[in-house]
């Protein structure tokens, strides 16, 4: 079969999307499926990738890729050295202005591009599949904008998080076009053939939306483990004796947040005598302010910024614990769950709710 997949996110990024569809593009193209992948630029990663069966295109600008995530990533580590007045701008003016007016999210300039460039295989290609993967949800509308003109067989949405309804970090303003993400949600998923999501609560609430579960189908988080290179960083410990626990990914204020999980370590230490070292990897986003102002007061708090695959596997091997803090939604799975079984790895898994979709993964685990 020819495969069209649409997502925003790609490897050499190692966010859940990225990280999900660069697993599964070359397992297809490992059995012999021809998959063609559209993507974004991302820094220096070339155009054009070719290997046996697969090809990654990367379109649009720079400016309007990952980088300003990327950018501001970098420049809010600990031990970062940038400074640059044109970083500052932009972080500046993508918090204050352009957020608050983009729809549907931070993607939307990509859109064009991306439709332009699907529409121009046209001519060479003929699809029996197309794929279009969020977040961002504008891959989505990628998947509308040529569907009729792809003449694909089926149309395929996979879904890592609900669009309308993402309260705890908004794609765009809600106050301006919470109608309209609703609009435009149900519209995909009625277009759509069949609609892949990663845990049951989230077919429940699209299932109520459209009013059948019969095209929605649970497809849980991938474990995707590329050989990872040794890492002379990768042992995060600083006191031999204490116990590691690492917490890798993003945390949000509203939707998962460290607070207990900190409260808990405290407790463990002054109780049972117990060293721990709570190490966090990945983007604080805005829970930073009360991590940092933790990590002034006591001294078992460690951050380090988001890493590469080869790094995280490594890293993630040598921590005694691994962490994951339940979403406070019923209807959002982290997909670093599916690594967490693959490592074998004691985990600690925080809740905040009794339907937590992490605590029913985890259950035979």
């Amino acid at each position: 079969m020819n495969i069209l997949v649409v997502t925003w996110l790609y490897a050499p990024l190692s966010t859940p999307r990225a990280t999900r569809w660069l697993g599964i593009s070359e397992a297809l193209a490992a059995i012999g499926h021809n998959v063609t992948v559209v993507t974004s630029r991302c820094g220096s990663a070339p155009v054009i990738i070719e290997k046996k069966n697969l090809t990654v295109v990367r379109v649009g600008s720079r400016l309007v890729g990952p980088g300003l995530s990327r950018l501001r990533a970098v420049q809010q580590s600990p031990s970062s050295s940038i400074s640059s007045v044109f970083g500052r701008l932009a972080c500046l003016v993508n918090d204050t202005v352009w957020r608050r007016i983009y729809w549907p999210d931070k993607a939307c300039l990509w859109r064009f591009s991306a439709i332009r460039h699907v529409r121009s295989l046209l001519s060479q290609h003929t699809w029996d599949g197309l794929i279009t993967v969020s977040l961002p949800f504008t891959a989505h509308l990628v998947g509308h904008a040529v569907r009729e003109a792809c003449r694909a067989r089926r149309w395929i949405v996979d879904v890592g998080d609900p669009f309308a309804i993402q309260s705890g970090a908004p794609p765009n303003n809600y106050r301006l076009y919470g109608d309209k993400n609703l609009r435009w949600e149900l519209r995909i998923l009625r277009a759509a053939d069949a609609v892949a999501v990663t845990n049951t609560g989230m077919r429940r609430y699209y299932a109520n939306m459209i009013g059948s579960c019969d095209k929605i189908h649970v497809i849980p988080p991938c474990a995707y483990m590329p050989a990872a290179a040794s890492d002379p960083n990768a042992e995060t410990g600083v006191q031999p004796d204490a116990v590691r626990l690492l917490f890798p990914g993003t945390l949000y204020r509203q939707i998962r947040n460290p607070r207990f999980l900190i409260r808990l370590c405290r407790a463990a230490m002054k109780q049972h005598a117990v060293k721990c070292e709570l190490h966090f990897v990945g983007d604080l986003n805005d829970c930073r302010p009360d991590i940092e102002a933790e990590a002034r007061e006591v001294t078992f708090i460690h951050t380090r910024a988001s890493m590469s695959r080869a790094e995280l596997i490594p890293t993630m091997r040598h921590a005694d614990v691994l962490v994951n803090i339940g979403n406070s939604t019923e209807y959002q799975l982290p997909s670093k769950l599916a690594e967490f079984l693959c490592l074998g790895k004691k985990v600690l898994n925080v809740t905040t709710r009794v339907d937590d979709c992490s605590a029913e993964f985890l259950k035979d685990y």
